[in-house]
């Protein structure tokens, strides 16, 4: 294995064929989007936590301060350059947990997870309508926005499953909770006092990865 350039890997395989790896230029203009991407996702999924436990408490001030919060743009680190906060801000209540149809597809769903940015797998099983890069912004290219992994209902997808859904593409609505999803039970906590859900040991564990620079992955232990 040996660095060819600034992203760019090669290496040989034993049959002599060279392979080639680049990093996409997205990943290179900004090296630090996505440990501050993951910190403020992480931010604002305590802040969830902490309104739903308010609320069960009945600690309807408390809950109420934490709302407010909710709806800013809280959870920036003071690293956070005024671009970053503007891309950030738009994904703000897109957090593990939260309930969101796609704009695009008649289906509901709830994210498990999400990735500061569109790798090559998920691009290939994306629609061309998806890889066109939305008006409005302001993304130079469609992989430089965030991809979310979304639990569907099986009520609109027979099985259930997960889908890949850029973050252009998604919108909380508390009308889809709650979920029909035989995994649902395993991965995430129901919470009808904020009609929504809190991720369970198996996503926290696959936020903490991502945070170590793996791809997010839900890790089946039994």
């Amino acid at each position: 294995i040996k660095q060819e350039g600034e992203g760019l890997l090669a290496w040989q395989k034993p049959d002599g064929e060279e392979m080639l790896w680049s990093r996409a230029q997205h990943a290179i203009q900004d090296r630090t989007w996505a440990e501050r991407f993951f910190r403020f996702k992480v931010a604002r999924g305590v802040l969830l936590r902490h309104l739903a436990k308010s609320l069960g408490e009945e600690d309807y001030k408390t809950a109420a301060t934490i709302k407010d919060t909710w709806q800013s743009t809280w959870g920036f680190t003071k690293e956070t350059t005024p671009t970053q906060q503007l891309r950030l801000a738009l994904g703000r209540h897109l957090v593990p947990g939260a309930c969101v149809p796609p704009r695009r597809h008649n289906l509901r769903a709830v994210i498990l997870g999400c990735e500061p940015w569109i790798r090559a797998p998920h691009a290939r099983r994306m629609s061309q309508e998806e890889l066109s890069t939305p008006p409005g912004f302001g993304l130079e290219n469609y992989r430089s926005q965030p991809i979310y992994a979304c639990l569907a209902d099986e009520r609109d997808f027979p099985g259930s499953g997960i889908v890949f859904v850029p973050e252009t593409d998604l919108v909380c609505d508390e009308e889809a909770y709650p979920l029909q999803s035989k995994f649902a039970e395993s991965l995430l906590d129901p919470q009808d006092l904020i009609r929504a859900y809190l991720p369970k040991g198996p996503i926290r564990e696959a936020m903490q990865r991502q945070q170590l620079g793996m791809p997010f992955m839900i890790v089946d232990n039994c």
